[in-house]
């Protein structure tokens, strides 16, 4: 047998080209050439190289296939820009859709507030400053009443000392602001609320509004607020408007004289008869410093005087620190020097202003 170059050689000479690799594997199985180990083993060693490159790079198509296929897939900048985008949008949405509500909640609370009557305006007002200023007495007051306009003037009441209170209001669409002195410090304090705040407290279930009503039913004109806590004007009784001295008014052996709407009456007992009054118009008898109308019992042709004389005036021994009326048909205040027993009379018979 001969080595593998030899037989190359032979072989090349025979037909006339270098052998191939099949050619010499051939010619080893059938024992014509011996084979080289050398060669062999370079042979296999190329082989398993080359195998394990093969298979590392097979695990590394194997990795990035499984890696492509079941890893949650990132966004691209594309898709992740326009799902900010959207979100964006979304919030938008949401806070414009928030800003309409509030703005549809004040839009209809305004057009509530506009519906109302002055009177309820008020009281709702004289509601929602009482919260903010707990020390007032506005909602224990007898009459409130608005001067100026709803939306820049004041509400003012009497306490039950007689003594004038008021607050300030300015509204300015859908804001109420209040300017007052507090009660119990003396020191100027502002405050701010909402009208829809103020109808939701105050008118918003059928409870909130009879009580709104009730408040509602006690707010008057200015000019008759204050003429009511007036102690007796003279000018307006001789006008016939007998507000300064309406109520009750009693004397000290209990008979009553009462004026209310505008109208007299006389209680005596359980009865309880109106007086026509007249002014009397041939003087002035104001300018004396009383005032002296006639007075005619319903449905009689009877008639006496009627003199109402304010808090000063000095007449026969009656308290003059405080207003009064006279009714009597014999004499009135003009008389100034009274015996004793028509003075004892008087005071038993004037009537003073029960509190």
């Amino acid at each position: 047998m001969r080595d593998k170059k030899e037989w190359e050689q032979s072989s090349k000479d025979i037909n006339d080209r270098r052998p191939s690799e099949d050619d010499y594997q051939k010619a080893i199985s059938d024992g014509l050439v011996t084979e080289d180990i050398a060669e062999n083993k370079k042979f296999k060693k190329k082989t398993i190289i080359l195998g394990s490159i093969f298979s590392g790079l097979l695990l590394i198509v194997m990795v990035i296939l499984l890696i492509v296929f079941f890893y949650p897939k990132s966004k691209n900048d594309s898709s992740l820009a326009a799902s900010n985008h959207k979100i964006s949008e979304s919030s938008m949405i949401d806070s414009n859709s928030t800003q309409e509500g509030k703005s549809g909640h004040v839009s209809a609370a305004l057009t509530e507030w506009k519906a109302l009557a002055l009177n309820q305006q008020i009281a709702l007002l004289a509601q929602s400053y009482a919260k903010l200023n707990p020390q007032t007495t506005i909602l224990a007051a007898e009459y409130l009443a608005m001067a100026g306009n709803i939306s820049d003037g004041s509400i003012e009441w009497y306490d039950s000392n007689k003594i004038i209170h008021k607050v300030n209001v300015k509204i300015n669409q859908a804001t109420v602001e209040y300017d007052y002195i507090n009660a119990k410090s003396w020191e100027t304090e502002e405050q701010v609320t909402k009208i829809n705040t103020v109808l939701a407290d105050y008118f918003d279930t059928p409870s909130a509004k009879q009580v709104t009503e009730e408040i509602a039913s006690r707010v008057i004109d200015s000019a008759k607020l204050a003429s009511l806590n007036a102690e007796m004007n003279l000018e307006q009784i001789a006008q016939g408007d007998y507000s300064s001295v309406q109520g009750a008014w009693r004397t000290l052996e209990g008979r009553t004289l009462i004026f209310e709407n505008n109208q007299c009456y006389i209680v005596e007992g359980e009865q309880k008869t109106r007086l026509i009054l007249n002014i009397l118009s041939a003087d002035n008898q104001q300018e004396q410093g009383f005032l002296m109308v006639n007075s005619q019992p319903e449905g009689t042709p009877a008639g006496a005087g009627l003199s109402f004389i304010p808090k000063g005036y000095d007449w026969a021994d009656t308290d003059k620190a405080k207003p009064r009326i006279w009714l009597s048909n014999t004499f009135g205040p003009s008389a100034q020097s009274l015996p004793e027993r028509q003075k004892l009379a008087v005071q038993k018979a004037i009537f003073y202003k029960v509190n």
